[in-house]
């Protein structure tokens, strides 16, 4: 008989509650920004000229453990959907995406033939400094998979250390205050009405110009008339 472990729903709650606060963070998993780390990676070998020019990012947050990647697309529409789990560590983030990175850079035959590890042993070379053995034992039926579980445990050593670089998110600047805010509106409003003004005041002397013009042309004919009319 097997027994299933249930889950309390408070429990349930409360990691759906963390997974929907993860959301909000948009790109930014475990502190890692991946628009940031794809934009730096795409740049080294064997990635820099085989991604195409877009490739799409799709990030989604279980309330679960577990964190997974999966690539799609062809030669022009490509994308990397991940998705983290309540455990995910910014290291298991960076070799998803280096893992699904390498699935992109090659034809979609490949999978995770011999060509597609050696392509990855490269890119972890290039990207992290490690290099991982071929002959590691499989992880789930898979050999790339046992690499990078390997890739993963040098990577948590070198982040410890400070040797690896997470791309953390840029700081957002600051939102001005309402007076701040204010005193803009009120400046730009002015400055508008500066402007208004010195057109309008150009204006009225093109009026006034036209006017003094056609007063005198009235005046004329008004004198042709007259001469005639006396004649």
């Amino acid at each position: 008989m097997m027994l299933t472990l249930i889950l309390p729903l408070c429990g349930r709650k409360e990691l759906t509650k963390a997974a929907a606060a993860r959301r909000k963070l948009g790109h930014v998993v475990a502190g890692v920004d991946l628009d940031r780390a794809f934009a730096t990676y795409r740049k080294l070998p064997p990635f820099k000229g085989n991604l195409g020019t877009a490739v799409r990012f799709e990030v989604a947050h279980r309330s679960d453990d577990g964190t997974s990647g999966k690539a799609t697309g062809g030669r022009k529409r490509k994308k990397i959907r991940i998705c983290a789990g309540a455990d995910v560590t910014p290291a298991r983030v960076l070799e998803v995406l280096v893992h699904e990175m390498t699935h992109i850079a090659l034809p979609p035959y490949v999978h995770h033939s011999e060509r597609f590890r050696l392509t990855f042993r490269r890119a972890a070379r290039e990207c992290w400094g490690i290099d991982v053995p071929l002959n590691v034992p499989a992880s789930q039926g898979c050999i790339a998979y046992g690499m990078g579980e390997v890739a993963i445990a040098e990577l948590e050593r070198r982040i410890s250390a400070g040797e690896i670089d997470t791309f953390p998110p840029k700081p957002r600047p600051a939102k001005p205050s309402r007076a701040e805010l204010t005193s803009k509106t009120v400046e730009k409003r002015a400055a508008h009405a500066v402007s208004m003004l010195t057109r309008a005041e150009k204006r009225s002397k093109a009026a006034q110009r036209a006017l003094t013009r056609w007063k005198k042309k009235v005046r004329y004919y008004e004198r042709q008339a007259a001469k005639k009319a006396s004649t």
